[in-house]
């Protein structure tokens, strides 16, 4: 189903709009209102307003396993998780940290589930901050781990990690090797042990990224690149790699897309995705999702939100051809995300 305009502002619905698993949605949400804007990338100018409260005075971090994790805007000290399909929402205890504006987060797995951790990490400290969701525990609070030098013993370097993400059950994420040269994929083990079931968190190596040589003898024009970004992200059963290359400090010049072998362990360069998409961020690592099943006919894209979320650079991975489109001026102040609980197949 097409969405329909919704544009009255004496009126707000609380509730969700009746959105369909076919098509990428996005929310836009502006810190100085009190509603958010839901709307497909295909149809932007069909749009709805609504007034979810959960998210009043929050901001959309990430999505894992269906909740939404969301942080207190500007303050960023309160983090929250909330599941959109039974509006439960987990408010845990104000973080009054160094990190607590670090930009990447990440939910080991449902809470409630054994050994359920929230993580929080930054790319310029070699630490973890994590919480770990178990209410009959008494007393939970924030703890702080070093993997300086864990992770030294698997690099050989001094570094740290981004891009976390889950898959298969478990949580992956890169070192912050610069321009994309050694970097690694490391499997970050959580386990609870001993009788009072304490997280230990141990960082194991898993392979490290394409090689980006064989890049260089493909595209004549990959010297003149300025700047290279990569990117991790994780689905159900699949490991994705994404290199952007930029022509300047804003635009985009090419786009590549890798997936690991989990059996063999071997990347392997995609030609085509098919009836999937992937949207990132390029302001934040942390808010991308991947969308395995849509209309196949927007399906094969990777849409890159840009240019401090104005633009959207749409990558069609078939024939590697880079098209560009603005935002709906009504969200072009906003921040937007993807409406990433799609992978969990909300219809109508």
């Amino acid at each position: 189903m097409e969405p329909k305009q919704n544009t009255s502002s004496l009126a707000y619905d609380q509730k969700l709009p009746p959105m369909s698993a076919k098509y990428p949605w996005f929310i836009a949400q502006n810190p100085q209102s009190d509603y958010q804007i839901f709307y497909t990338i295909n149809n932007p100018e069909y749009h709805y307003l609504r007034r979810i409260n959960e998210l009043h005075g929050r901001q959309i971090r990430a999505c894992f396993h269906g909740w939404m994790i969301l942080t207190d805007h500007p303050g960023k000290v309160v983090w929250s998780l909330w599941n959109p399909l039974t509006s439960k929402l987990i408010r845990l205890p104000p973080l009054f940290h160094k990190q607590r504006d670090s930009h990447e987060c990440c939910l080991s797995s449902p809470p409630y589930q054994t050994a359920s951790v929230f993580l929080l990490t930054s790319i310029k400290i070699p630490t973890i901050v994590f919480y770990r969701l178990e209410l009959k525990r008494q007393r939970l609070k924030w703890t702080e781990m070093s993997y300086a030098k864990q992770l030294k013993r698997i690099t050989g370097v001094d570094c740290c990690l981004r891009c976390l993400t889950c898959c298969n059950g478990k949580v992956y994420a890169m070192t912050s090797a610069p321009d994309c040269i050694g970097t690694h994929v490391i499997h970050v083990d959580i386990m609870a042990t001993g009788k009072s079931k304490e997280v230990v968190i141990s960082l194991l190596p898993l392979v490290k990224v394409p090689p980006l040589f064989n890049l260089y003898l493909r595209c004549p024009s990959y010297n003149s690149f300025r700047a290279i970004k990569s990117f991790l992200k994780g689905s159900s059963t699949e490991l994705f790699y994404i290199v952007v290359c930029f022509k300047d400090e804003t635009r985009i010049g090419d786009v590549y897309l890798f997936k690991l072998d989990m059996t063999s362990v071997i990347w392997e360069e995609m030609v085509d995705l098919k009836d999937a998409i992937i949207f990132m961020e390029l302001a934040s690592d942390h808010c991308y999702c991947y969308m395995s099943i849509v209309d196949s006919k927007i399906g094969g894209y990777i849409h890159i939100l840009g240019n401090m979320g104005k633009v959207i650079y749409s990558f069609y991975v078939k024939d590697r051809t880079l098209s560009l489109s603005y935002m709906p001026c009504l969200v072009q102040q906003c921040h937007v995300s993807a409406w990433a609980m799609l992978e969990y197949r909300y219809r109508l």
